[in-house]
């Protein structure tokens, strides 16, 4: 068994006032994504909850710890106050 989804919760940083600008947020963060081998697979408003914003990737736990480590994401990442739910998969 091992994690493979990744399932973020955050809320919306300030600077993104716009559906738009959040839009435009998100094509950078894809592409640092992808530069450590994670795939956003999509992203968008939840409902039922208290964060705003919701991004679920798939990849492996090292490439996704890379990720997270990296200062290009974290400058990156349309959200902040994120919490993370990780899918195992058999």
């Amino acid at each position: 068994m091992e994690f493979r989804y990744m399932v973020t919760y955050g809320r919306v940083k300030e600077q993104y006032r716009t559906y738009e600008a959040v839009e435009e947020a998100f094509e950078k963060y894809t592409k640092a994504a992808e530069k450590h081998g994670v795939k956003v697979l999509f992203w968008g408003l939840p409902f039922g909850v208290s964060e705003s914003l919701i991004c679920v990737c798939e990849g492996n736990m090292e490439d996704y710890t890379a990720l997270l480590s990296s200062t290009e994401a974290e400058v990156l990442e349309p959200w902040t106050d994120g919490r993370t739910n990780l899918v195992m998969i058999p």
